[in-house]
């Protein structure tokens, strides 16, 4: 729910809610603005491999309901590269006008008003601010946006071997979230079924913030083998001795004997 919202209070109730105290003219516009949200998570950075699909994340939230919202996604401040429209609730958005390379991957018709976008074949260039944009008509024009910066580095800028911590679903449909990155030397990232937020756990790390060299393991099979056959060796020349020992005295007690 906004930060404006009465609580328990939806639609034009809830604008009513919000007036009605508020007699001075300003302080009312000043509500209206607060009724709408948006959000990209609890952190606003991102770092993808260079030429894979990244998930750009955008949730908004209004108490007053929307009609003919307006949605876009710039890059570095003014650069179009999504722009959608939402009729109502019922509705899932319709495209304007999107960059070839960007895909639409949210729902706004389910609890949470997800306007994400995918950004396919990353690239070092695309590295930069994204912001999300939103325009509610029904909230006065009311107007907001949140950005996201993405970080492009290259497979060689970390070590094969070494998990990097949380990464994002790269490109699969309702994924549901963040899931875990499988190590470097793979170019599949994992799925983890657990988590059902856009927004990445804030007691996760960055994926590369935890970033250490990989530690190798030994192999010592060869020197087990050796091992193994010299103390074989002295276990049976040991064993040889005392049977020497146990012949010898069996002769001498026979010698004595006679």
């Amino acid at each position: 729910m906004a930060a404006g919202c009465a609580k328990g209070v939806t639609g034009d109730k809830a604008l009513a809610s919000l007036s009605a105290p508020l007699s001075l003219p300003g302080l009312h516009i000043l509500a209206i603005a607060f009724a709408l949200e948006v959000s990209v998570g609890k952190t606003n950075t991102v770092t993808a491999l260079n030429n894979s699909n990244v998930l750009l994340p955008c949730t908004f939230a209004t108490c007053i309901g929307f009609q003919d919202l307006v949605f876009k996604w710039y890059f570095n401040t003014t650069e179009l590269i999504y722009h959608g429209k939402i009729k109502a609730k019922t509705t899932e958005p319709t495209l304007v006008w999107h960059n070839p390379r960007v895909e639409f991957v949210g729902s706004t018709t389910k609890k949470d008003n997800n306007i994400s976008i995918v950004l396919n074949g990353v690239e070092f260039s695309d590295a930069g601010k994204y912001t999300c944009y939103v325009k509610n008509p029904k909230e006065r024009n009311a107007e907001q946006n949140a950005t996201i910066f993405l970080t492009v580095v290259h497979k060689s800028e970390c070590w094969p071997g070494v998990a990097l911590g949380w990464w994002q679903c790269p490109l699969v449909r309702g994924c549901g979230g963040w899931h875990p990155w499988k190590p470097c030397g793979d170019e599949v990232l994992g799925f983890w079924g657990g988590m059902s937020s856009w927004e990445l756990p804030a007691r996760f790390p960055s994926p590369l913030s935890t970033f250490s060299p990989a530690v190798v393991e030994t192999d010592n099979t060869v020197t087990l083998i050796i091992v193994g056959v010299v103390g074989g060796l002295i276990g049976l020349l040991i064993l040889f001795m005392l049977i020497k020992r146990v012949v010898l005295f069996i002769i001498k007690k026979m010698q004595d004997g006679k």
